[in-house]
């Protein structure tokens, strides 16, 4: 995307609720530097999740059976 944000869109393809999904920044290709965060939006709603330091793990919780997330992961200086 413009300015090096990246959208992830996170699937369930499983029938059942997934309790919790976990990845880290650099699964998706957001490599931020040390000095840097990670925020993060939720497209569907338009809502920030959080803002993450680099070596944080982000996870979803109760992904419906079949359902998805959109996330924009946006680098930010701190």
């Amino acid at each position: 995307m413009t300015g090096g944000d990246v959208v992830a869109i996170i699937v369930n393809w499983r029938e059942v609720i997934h309790s919790e999904f976990t990845f880290s920044f650099e699964d998706i290709g957001v490599i931020p530097s040390s000095i840097q965060s990670v925020k993060v939006t939720d497209l569907w709603t338009g809502l920030e999740v959080g803002t993450y330091e680099p070596n944080q793990i982000v996870g979803v919780k109760n992904l419906p059976g079949h359902g998805n997330f959109v996330y924009r992961f946006s680098i930010v200086e701190n």
